[in-house]
């Protein structure tokens, strides 16, 4: 196991002025809606019948403006043609904030805030963590925050007998390790973890699956108290996948994910209570019976229930696919939506802004000319989208994985982009109003494969982000951690 204190970083910095963001309107009145996709609802005693519910589909289009907005009836200039001015131009560096300007602090001294073309540096690291289990395929997972700041990571780590292990560790804010927990389930087995959720106490859970031997494995979740002590675990056989899990009030849970059914994968919304009894489950069937899940789940403060992910459709092929259920499990509204040229669309990760009640997804979109594309939108209580973002980094393929807000409504994305045959670690921040602030890039020396599989906000906006680093190609992988100021 190798623990680097610090970090020597190949990092590229993009910085952009403010985003042009094109609000789409979404949801709004959709009548009837479709009748074709179904929900099913089963509770822990008993079994209801399924129940329709509307989709709302949603193209994204441009908005065109015609014609100037002058008055016809004013003929020449206005003004006085005996007389002329001059605007000077913006002075970069002069400590004056001026038009076109992020930021201006009167020097030209980089990486300090402001960097010396006006535009808003990217957050400085306070420090990065990896770990190297046997010198093999190691890859984070996920991450969460409690209220202290105090930081747990989960993560997939191959033995020296090249099985999988589970791994969880839990580092205080300095990021210092605190302790550290591995799940292996036998010699020949393949054990994997998916997400993290923790409470404001630092009771965490986890989700994944656990090997049953040969090529099955099982649904699997455990909890933890603060100081890392197995409070319970249990596994279920069904052909259940959990993909993310976030904690209600009053320490009762939710996981999303995918169930298959008669050859097919479904979205699979479960709610369970503090000792990990089931509540309810919520499985949703797109109208054309292909491969639907729920990737990414949220909790808003008054217990509702969001859930981002895909739905797949004949015409249209992946779509994206949003719902809001109350907290007994009710179907509150829906968004279905193609992306701009077709082709598969979804949503990897989904965020409450606690703030303002509005909702955060980001995912990937196919985009022009064959490129994949970064998508993030944010949408209102509702279900009415208020902005996106279309960001192609250099027209090749760039995923957003995950998603978290701070306390100012500020979004804070992270994913992967690739330059030729080298994919890097994606960071991006951006304003509650969806202007980009600070765009971060970093690619490992190898120049191999490098990705942020999640991100978490702690409760002073500082950004940590867990995903993994490539040494050699298809053979020696790190769990990459970062800590970063806003």
């Amino acid at each position: 196991m190798t623990m680097n204190l610090c970090w020597l970083i190949k990092t590229r910095a993009r910085l952009l002025p403010a985003a042009l963001v094109l609000a789409v309107a979404a949801c709004g009145d959709s009548g009837p809606g479709e009748t074709t996709a179904s929900e099913s609802e089963t509770e822990p005693s008993a079994s209801d019948p399924a129940t329709t519910d509307s989709t709302t589909n949603v193209s994204m289009t441009d908005e065109t403006t015609v014609g100037p907005t002058t008055d016809p009836t004013t003929v020449g200039p206005t003004t006085d043609p005996t007389t002329s001015s001059t605007t000077e131009p913006a002075v970069c560096g002069n400590g004056t904030l001026e038009s076109g300007e992020q930021c201006d602090d009167g020097n030209d001294v980089e990486g300090d805030g402001c960097e010396s073309d006006c535009s808003l540096s990217p957050g400085a690291a306070y420090w990065t963590r990896t770990h190297d289990q046997s010198g093999k395929i190691d890859e984070g997972a996920g991450v969460a925050t409690d209220g202290v700041g105090n930081i747990y990571v989960v993560a997939n780590v191959e033995d020296a007998n090249n099985q999988q292990d589970i791994w969880i560790r839990k580092y205080d804010p300095t990021g210092v390790s605190l302790w550290t927990q591995q799940y292996d389930g036998g010699v020949g087995s393949i054990d994997s973890v998916s997400s993290v959720t923790s409470d404001d106490a630092g009771f965490m859970i986890a989700v994944g699956r656990q090997s049953t031997g040969g090529m099955g494995s099982d649904f699997w979740l455990s909890r933890c108290d603060p100081q890392g002590q197995l409070l319970w675990a249990f596994t279920d056989a069904g052909p259940i996948f959990g993909a993310d899990i976030a904690m209600l009030p009053g320490g009762e849970f939710v996981v999303s994910g995918s169930i298959k059914q008669n050859g097919d994968d479904n979205a699979w919304i479960r709610r369970y209570d503090g000792s990990g009894a089931e509540v309810w489950t919520r499985v949703y069937e797109g109208a054309d019976n292909g491969p639907d899940t729920a990737s990414s789940v949220a909790v808003d403060g008054a217990g509702n229930i969001l859930v981002a992910g895909r739905t797949f459709t004949m015409v249209e092929g992946f779509n994206i696919w949003l719902r809001r259920y109350t907290p007994d499990g009710q179907v509150d509204w829906s968004v279905e939506r193609d992306g701009p040229v077709g082709g598969i669309d979804w949503a990897n990760g989904i965020a409450h802004d606690p703030l303002s009640g509005e909702i955060a997804v980001v995912g990937r979109v196919d985009g022009e000319g064959g490129s994949v594309d970064i998508w993030i939108a944010k949408y209102d209580d509702a279900g009415v989208e208020q902005w996106e973002v279309i960001h192609d980094e250099n027209g090749e393929t760039d995923l957003a994985n995950d998603v978290d807000i701070d306390s100012a409504g500020n979004v804070i994305v992270v994913g992967q982009t690739e330059f030729g045959a080298q994919d890097d670690i994606w960071i991006g921040k951006y304003s509650a109003a969806g202007d980009e602030l600070w765009i971060d890039v970093y690619g490992n020396e190898a120049g191999e494969e490098d990705l942020a599989r999640a991100v978490a906000v702690d409760p002073f906006d500082d950004i940590v982000t867990v995903g993994y680093e490539t040494l050699i190609a298809s053979f020696d992988s790190d769990v990459w951690i970062n800590k970063r100021e806003p």
